[in-house]
């Protein structure tokens, strides 16, 4: 009976810690971005093709993905490697890009060129609310002026100056105001941590010798070789169905294990 009670707990316990394998991929800007220019850039959704080689095979997908880092500067054509991770994999310290930690997140003004403190939050609530945001902008009804200010909601949740745009810029009145909006909002789920009904895919950046392929087309080295990209997959509980068969297996196991115990 020691071997049966051993031999659950150890089945029960793969079924309950198997994580989601990280995997890397191949990244390669193929398209314009489908988002219009605003703040001098181009804003998201961008067409990437995304090749998965960690399996034996290679499957490469056109997806439409959304940027959240505002700062690294990337082109048409280019490619670079990536580490994929959940939004249950991030932490104050990593694996995602932006690791900060608990970082003041600012709002800017719709009266003039100023920032205000909206709080101070987790890596986990930036990349929570990035996702209700990414998933509006890449599946929602927003219009492309709004979609264009979900994209700057983004980039600000992690740059403090975003709103400033590229090149003098910068957004007016009514789209700062939108951008603020767009964020507290996205901020105030985060904090209440309600199961979100997707999954966050997050593409971040690696290369050369500490990352975790080939760098990509620059001599940049580490995440900072590209941008950071976030994509909206199924549903984070569509694995619940298959719980009832696990613990079937798992009881199924068991039973076998008894029966040999027992003809021994």
């Amino acid at each position: 009976m020691k071997r049966v009670l051993v031999v659950a707990l150890s089945m029960l316990g793969v079924l309950l810690l198997l994580q989601p394998a990280m995997a890397d991929v191949t990244m390669q800007v193929i398209n314009s971005p489908t988002g219009d220019i605003l703040g001098g850039v181009y804003t998201s959704p961008y067409t990437i093709d995304v090749t998965d080689s960690s399996g034996k095979t290679t499957t490469t997908s056109a997806l439409a993905l959304a940027c959240d880092d505002f700062t690294t500067d990337i082109y048409f054509g280019y490619t670079w490697t990536a580490n994929l991770y959940t939004l249950g994999e991030v932490t104050n310290s990593g694996p995602q890009k932006f690791t900060t930690g608990s970082a003041d997140v600012y709002v800017p003004d719709s009266t003039d060129d100023s920032s205000t403190l909206l709080g101070t939050y987790s890596a986990y609530e930036e990349y929570y609310a990035a996702a209700v945001l990414a998933d509006d902008l890449l599946y929602g009804s927003l219009g492309q002026r709004l979609a264009e200010d979900y994209s700057f909601a983004i980039w600000q949740i992690f740059d403090q100056f975003a709103y400033l745009g590229y090149g003098g810029n910068g957004l007016g009145p009514t789209d700062r105001g939108a951008v603020a909006a767009a964020m507290t909002g996205a901020l105030a789920q985060a904090v209440t941590n309600s199961p979100l009904p997707y999954t966050l895919d997050i593409y971040t950046p690696c290369g050369g010798p500490s990352g975790c392929g080939t760098p990509g087309q620059n001599s940049t080295m580490g995440p900072n070789v590209s941008q950071e990209f976030l994509g909206i997959s199924v549903p984070e509980g569509s694995a619940l169905p298959f719980l009832p068969f696990d613990m079937l297996a798992l009881f199924g196991g068991v039973f076998l294990v008894r029966r040999r115990i027992l003809a021994s």
